[in-house]
């Protein structure tokens, strides 16, 4: 009799054990665990227009208008060009940079499933734009404001950030999250040009394009002659940085991560290297247990 009430609650427990098993699985089939994972991330950056002034061409920047416009070879070239002698300029005040793409990789370790570390690289080219106005030398007329003429002027740029942060997810849903991250940012900075072009008013050809970036002193005047040097413009800045996303869960494996984070950074722009905020907003893809297979 003991036997059988024995053998009666082994299979009882057995049972009821294999049936609890499956709903454990089920209940944390969408838990992403420590370890290793590696992300992509694709977004968008606003970043502060406060640098974009190093390329506007003033006399306090070390790229300015007059290592052209007072040169006296460029500006025959300019004055023939033109039809008229010019006698000065108004460089921009507020130049403003483009809004950019960024691209970036992510990697994180889990300390469980909802605390870690993560570092991760992103690259981004800025570009900004404006005008300058050059006044011309014009006989007057009835009119006697001065003539300007409108000169486009370019700078471009590439910025590589390095980022440390520790994360912290909320779990919001079954299989949703909130993740908030803090952490320092490395941030490198490389000038790549600074162009102006001037253009006769309302006229459709090319116009003449001359490089006012900085490229070292030129004793023999016309720089254009082979005297051209590769002078760096940049270098190291740092700052921190917060945001926050989504996590989206699909499975134990993948992840949808929508979110922005918000610098706070100094770059190594020579007169421009204040800490100033930029925006960065992204779309991740995170692959948990990508190091280790499982």
């Amino acid at each position: 009799m003991r036997l059988k009430l024995f053998v009666a609650m082994l299979v009882l427990h057995t049972t009821l054990w294999g049936q609890r098993k499956p709903l454990q699985t089920v209940q944390n089939s969408t838990e992403t665990g420590g370890g290793w994972a590696f992300g992509l991330n694709l977004g968008m950056v606003i970043p502060s227009n406060y640098t974009a002034n190093f390329y506007n061409g003033s006399e306090a920047n070390q790229n300015s208008l007059s290592r052209v416009l007072d040169n006296k070879y460029y500006k025959q070239r300019i004055v023939d060009y033109l039809g008229y002698n010019y006698t000065g300029w108004e460089t921009p005040e507020a130049m403003p940079y483009k809004m950019a793409m960024n691209v970036g990789i992510h990697i994180r370790y889990g300390l469980d499933d909802n605390h870690g570390f993560f570092t991760q690289v992103s690259y981004h080219k800025l570009q900004a734009t404006d005008i300058f106005l050059l006044r011309l030398d014009v006989p007057q007329t009835t009119n006697i404001d001065p003539t300007y003429v409108e000169c486009p002027i370019v700078g471009e740029e590439e910025r590589t950030h390095i980022d440390l942060g520790y994360y912290k997810e909320i779990p919001l849903a079954e299989k949703i999250k909130l993740n908030i991250e803090l952490g320092i940012n490395l941030n490198n900075t490389l000038v790549k040009s600074n162009k102006i072009l001037i253009r006769r008013p309302s006229s459709n050809d090319a116009g003449l394009e001359y490089s006012i970036k900085y490229d070292g002193e030129h004793p023999l005047g016309d720089y254009d002659q082979g005297n051209v040097y590769d002078i760096r413009q940049g270098g190291i800045g740092f700052g921190g940085f917060g945001g926050s996303h989504l996590r989206l869960i699909f499975s134990r494996t993948i992840s949808f991560d929508p979110g922005f984070n918000l610098y706070f950074s100094k770059t190594a722009l020579e007169g421009y290297t204040d800490l100033k905020p930029q925006f960065t907003f992204f779309a991740r893809i995170i692959m948990t247990d990508f190091f280790t297979g499982d």
